[in-house]
């Protein structure tokens, strides 16, 4: 991943007429890299990748806070009866990637 920094060093060398090829040996990288760079600096907001969109999350704020209720009651309970009693509407992988994401995983017992 290149900085935002990096990305407007490549761009603002360019638009002053350097060369792919003698930016990348400045900024130690390829010349195919200093031209994506500049290609895709046109639909960026000050050379920041937009974020990347997706489907919304099944997970609520409060099923959030309903999961880590059921856990601070009871930290060995498993993610089948977390599903259960918690977010019955989303998925028992959902809620292990939840838990995985929180760091809440290692609390508990598999």
């Amino acid at each position: 991943e290149v900085s935002p920094n990096t990305r407007s060093r490549v761009v603002g060398a360019r638009d002053h007429g350097i060369k792919f090829a003698a930016i990348g040996r400045l900024e130690t990288l390829g010349d195919s890299t200093c031209r994506t760079i500049y290609k895709n600096a046109s639909h960026q907001t000050s050379c920041i990748t937009p974020k990347r969109t997706g489907a919304p999350s099944v997970l609520t704020p409060g099923d959030h806070r309903l999961i880590r209720r059921a856990i601070v009651v009871n930290p060995k309970i498993t993610t089948q009866q977390l599903f259960i009693s918690c977010a019955p509407h989303s998925s028992k992988k959902t809620i292990y990637r939840y838990l995985k994401k929180s760091g809440i995983q290692k609390w508990r017992a598999k």
